[in-house]
């Protein structure tokens, strides 16, 4: 059929919705074929901050759990605040994968202020011949 996802959800409706009254024959080779597209058919659980856009494969997608096909795929996801992330995964069929957007990085801690002209060191002062003179800055 060459679409494991849609087949194997249909086969699942067919169970939900079958009588107990069914053939069991039918059934049973029902749940055989089932089995088999469950090894074909994997999930993936894409985890994003809210409100991101995501693409497998080039195709819209969403966050939370999604079937898809068992091998690899791409992901991009654009975040809200502008991020995006890609990301290739190869999904196995049976299996749930996880592909999930990093956490932004930490702000930069601001720079450390010069400092101002008042922490420099001043020199000492040191007065003239009397006490009523100007003092002078003495440099030793």
């Amino acid at each position: 059929m060459g679409r494991p996802v849609e087949a194997l959800s249909y086969y699942e409706r067919f169970f939900a919705a079958a009588s107990p009254y069914e053939n069991p024959d039918f059934r049973a080779q029902a749940e055989k074929a089932a089995d088999a597209l469950r090894a074909q058919v994997g999930e993936i659980d894409v985890r994003a901050p809210a409100g991101s856009r995501v693409t497998i494969d080039g195709q819209p997608g969403a966050t939370g759990v999604t079937r898809l096909p068992a091998g690899p795929h791409a992901f991009t996801i654009e975040a809200p605040d502008g991020r995006r992330h890609e990301a290739a995964a190869s999904v196995a069929g049976g299996v749930r994968s996880v592909v999930e957007m990093p956490a932004p990085a930490p702000a930069p801690k601001p720079a450390a202020a010069p400092p101002s002209v008042a922490a420099q060191p001043q020199p000492p002062l040191r007065r003239g011949n009397d006490e009523h003179s100007p003092p002078v800055p003495v440099w030793y």
